[in-house]
């Protein structure tokens, strides 16, 4: 599974792209991917284990995130942010706070797929599968057993 990092308080993953690694603060309630000025312009594939998703990212013009990215040290800075253009193209998007895991799935596939972590060496995609009807059939027991306990 792709693992997340935690600065200050928030999701950060690595991702491999066309214009080489960035790392993106993971927001699904932003609406668009968008990116620095210091990263080039234009559409930005990202490259998965068995795919290759385009996203158009905007320009981050946000002096909030500025502010926040300059207060982080240099190798902690952020590229931009990753947001729902880019997740919305999975069915399933789960993250494993415990692990520090994020998993994407194609719910029609059956798999989950990876993205590079950002403890990986440059290059490296970590391995992936996970059934997610079993995956599915635990959250549902887990939810019913909460429900029971409840009443």
């Amino acid at each position: 599974m792709l693992e997340f990092e935690i600065v200050e308080g928030l999701a950060v993953v690595q991702v491999r792209t066309s214009t080489g690694y960035l790392r993106l603060l993971a927001d699904t309630g932003s609406n668009a991917t968008t990116l620095n000025a210091t990263t080039p312009p234009g559409n930005l594939v990202i490259k998965l284990r068995d795919y290759e998703l385009l996203v158009k990212p905007y320009p981050t013009q946000t002096p909030v995130f500025d502010k926040f990215n300059a207060t982080l040290p240099k190798e902690q800075r952020l590229d931009g942010v990753l947001g729902q253009d880019f997740f919305s193209q999975f069915s399933i998007v789960a993250f494993d706070y415990a692990h520090h895991q994020l998993i994407l799935a194609h719910r029609s596939r059956n798999t989950a797929i990876a993205i590079p972590s950002m403890n990986s060496s440059p290059g490296t995609v970590p391995e992936a599968g996970l059934d997610l009807h079993g995956m599915a059939a635990q959250v549902d027991a887990s939810l019913y057993r909460q429900r029971s306990r409840s009443r």
